[in-house]
């Protein structure tokens, strides 16, 4: 199990790196935050793809998670928050629900959650052999923070005057 929660967590590092911390931050310093969370979440979802076990709707829940984790870092501008979602995130779907994570199936869980396959307004409600994250309670969870981060979440100003003093430094070194 131990082997199990370091990789999930590497994974989930590992994801947010690439997607938050490399192509997202430089992105957002060039182009309109709100469109580059829309392309970078249709890039996460396109990633989650290939997944096995994959149906549209599963790519929808897996588009609005991209959404709430780019959220969390423009809120923060840190990758901590987006880091520490993504990890407790997956690793709870599986480990205390037993659901698969993003169509793959790790057999670690704590406990066993019996989805019945042959039901489809059943898997539509609580998921499917995607996960959890193919559920309707899912796409509501998710809109729920959508809207949560936007109302209610204010960015740091700490972190707003490092990023502003971060940016004016990179643009007074692209001048010399």
């Amino acid at each position: 199990m131990l082997w199990f929660i370091i990789g999930i967590f590497a994974a989930a590092t590992g994801e947010e790196f690439i997607f938050r911390g490399i192509i997202y931050q430089s992105l957002i310093e060039k182009f309109n935050p709100t469109i580059v969370t829309l392309i970078i979440s249709l890039l996460f979802s396109f990633v989650h793809s290939m997944n096995p076990n994959v149906e549209f709707f599963d790519l929808i829940n897996v588009f609005l998670a991209g959404i709430v984790i780019s959220l969390m870092y423009l809120k923060t501008l840190s990758l901590w928050m987006p880091i520490s979602f993504h990890f407790v995130w997956n690793v709870s779907q599986h480990l205390l629900l037993g659901s698969p994570v993003s169509g793959i199936d790790f057999n670690q869980e704590i406990l066993e959650f019996d989805v019945f396959y042959d039901d489809k307004w059943y898997n539509m409600f609580i998921g499917n052999e995607f996960g959890v994250e193919g559920s309707i309670l899912t796409t509501l969870f998710l809109l729920f923070c959508v809207f949560y981060l936007l109302k209610f979440v204010k960015t740091s100003p700490y972190q707003s005057s490092l990023n502003f003093r971060n940016r004016y430094l990179i643009s007074k070194l692209k001048d010399e």
